[in-house]
């Protein structure tokens, strides 16, 4: 396959203009990488190279088919003018933790997040970049691996969801978590002066752009310094358009932020408790949290939904939620409730059977409580006092049976042959856990006289 002009004059004197955007886009990038080091430029005489440049006869560049450069007279420096991640400024720590104090993997879970969301701050499909620095860190995303440096120390690399090595300290997480709370605070719209579309197109272009503007003004074939200063002023308008679309979009979207923060809130509690009892349906506080089919989450207060979302597991870390439904009646103090009790690890939703769990230990304590009474107090296998409350009975094959006779409720308790049946309140827990703390004084002095002190408190209880 022999070479062909893409652009430039034929020997026969035919001018020739077929280059392309994508032509050109490849041939700048090409221009920005220096002459491969180690190379005899010998070796490739006579062969026909990948891209050449000429200007009246003299090789101004040259790319061989391996990609080695074997001349390069014009050389764009524009990754070395302007690095392709726009730095995150530092914030200051009031009150900086010791670096080398190692922090949890739940902890070094979120500087993950952290860093995944400086990446994709609109939560598109798509990362927004590739790359971030912030301050003495960087930020990486090679395909499926992510990866968080500080200075030339990895302190931090995942993939698909997996954490593979983490070294991050106390004072790392807190870096990122303050980054995080300012782009919070962004989100939430209470930057006092956000910048407007119309501000971001006055301002002055790329600094890469810049750049391209004043290597290719240094080209000395006029033919190739037009095309490529039109080429330029093409992309210039291109990137203006694309600024402009972009702060369009923010604009609308801080509502849509705030809500997608809220669905990340709630899918993290749900998840707490999900992975300790694989349940479907939780509570915590005035809120239920439920699941169903693959992915569909709902927020509930008493009154009905809040919200609605479904969340898909991303090839990073995290999820990428999709809001299907946010309520009216979703006020500001329950978004800020949820996200508070999001920061606090000890909160976890309570499930079905966590209830059951608590409610079966307490009716075992009542019963606890009654046996030693009637066997050590009472010193009967009944005890039903004129005036008293409760009706305790005990029998053969462990029977146990208490009985409310002031509140006509009948039998509110009872063991028998393996069987239990409760219906026992709060109030009733209340009860029994008084005579339970009398009984423990009774240790404390055991006579006769404070015997029978316990169990005259007892006939008067209630």
């Amino acid at each position: 396959m022999g070479r062909r002009v893409v652009y430039g004059t034929l020997a026969d004197g035919t001018q020739r203009r077929e280059l392309t955007p994508n032509t050109l886009k490849v041939i700048v990038n090409a221009l920005q990488r220096p002459v491969t080091p180690d190379i005899d430029p010998n070796e490739y005489e006579g062969k026909v190279p990948n891209i050449e440049i000429r200007d009246q006869g003299q090789v101004l560049f040259r790319e061989e088919r391996d990609g080695t450069i074997t001349v390069n007279q014009i050389q764009l420096t524009l990754e070395q003018a302007s690095p392709e991640p726009e730095p995150v400024p530092e914030l200051p720590v009031e009150e900086p933790l010791p670096a080398s104090t190692l922090i949890t993997s739940d902890l070094a879970n979120d500087v993950a997040m952290a860093a995944q969301q400086l990446l994709n701050p609109l939560g598109q499909e798509t990362p927004t970049y590739q790359a971030v620095a912030v301050g003495q860190y960087t930020i990486q995303q090679q395909g499926d691996l992510l990866s968080v440096s500080r200075e030339d120390d990895v302190i931090l690399s995942a993939r698909q969801g997996t954490i593979l090595d983490e070294q991050v300290t106390q004072a790392d997480w807190q870096t990122f978590h303050d980054i995080t709370e300012r782009m919070r605070v962004a989100q939430l719209g209470e930057m006092p002066e956000p910048v407007t579309a119309e501000q971001t197109l006055t301002e002055d272009s790329p600094p890469a752009l810049a750049v391209l503007d004043r290597e290719v003004a240094k080209i000395p074939h006029e033919q190739t310094r037009q095309t490529l200063q039109a080429t330029s002023t093409d992309w210039k308008q291109q990137v203006r358009t694309q600024v402009k679309r972009g702060a369009l979009w923010l604009a609308r979207q801080p509502q849509v932020l705030r809500d997608q923060r809220l669905a990340y809130a709630v899918l993290d509690l749900f998840h707490r408790s999900y992975g300790r009892t694989g349940e479907h349906h939780y509570r915590l506080g005035n809120y239920r949290l439920s699941f169903k089919g693959t992915n569909l989450y709902t927020l509930r207060d008493q009154q009905g939904v809040l919200m609605q979302f479904q969340a898909f597991r991303q090839l990073g870390l995290g999820h990428r939620i999709k809001l299907l439904e946010v309520s009216d009646r979703l006020k500001e103090f329950q978004r800020q409730d949820l996200i508070s009790l999001k920061r606090d690890q000890r909160v976890m939703p309570q499930g079905a059977l966590d209830v059951e769990a608590n409610y079966t230990a307490k009716t075992d304590r009542v019963e606890r409580t009654v046996r030693v009474f009637l066997r050590n107090i009472a010193r009967a296998h009944c005890w039903d006092k004129d005036g008293g409350q409760f009706k305790l009975e005990m029998g053969a094959g462990n029977l146990l049976r208490i009985t409310d006779k002031r509140q006509g409720r009948g039998v509110v308790f009872q063991r028998q042959a393996g069987e239990v049946f409760s219906k026992l309140g709060s109030k009733d827990f209340a009860h029994f856990d008084r005579l339970a703390q009398r009984m423990r004084s009774v240790q404390m002095q055991p006579s006769v006289s404070a015997i029978k002190s316990v169990a005259s408190q007892q006939l008067e209880m209630g």
